[in-house]
């Protein structure tokens, strides 16, 4: 297995490229649009506003932390299965 230096300069070279060619605007576009279809965004508000409202004393760092664990649980398996396939194409086009 490569050393972790190595295996983060990949990261950062994949990412940058990503991001010079669109492909990291394009996927994450489409992230959206299926969380958005399944109601995911207005779910994700709806649990926040209602932790806030229920907060004693409303607390930045705690109300964030409950909300992004939240919002990683509730991501649909087909959505998740959709944008790791679309990554997976990207990643076999640029290792041919």
């Amino acid at each position: 297995m490569a050393p972790a230096a190595d295996l983060d300069a990949l990261y950062a070279q994949l990412r940058r490229r990503m991001i010079e060619t669109g492909e990291l605007d394009r996927i994450m576009f489409v992230l959206s649009s299926r969380l958005n279809e399944a109601g995911w965004i207005d779910e994700l508000k709806d649990h926040s506003k209602e932790n806030a409202r229920n907060m004693e004393s409303l607390v930045f760092q705690p109300l964030f932390d409950d909300t992004l664990a939240h919002a990683h649980k509730s991501i649909t398996s087909q959505t998740e299965k959709e944008i790791k396939s679309v990554i997976r194409q990207y990643l076999e086009l640029q290792f041919e």
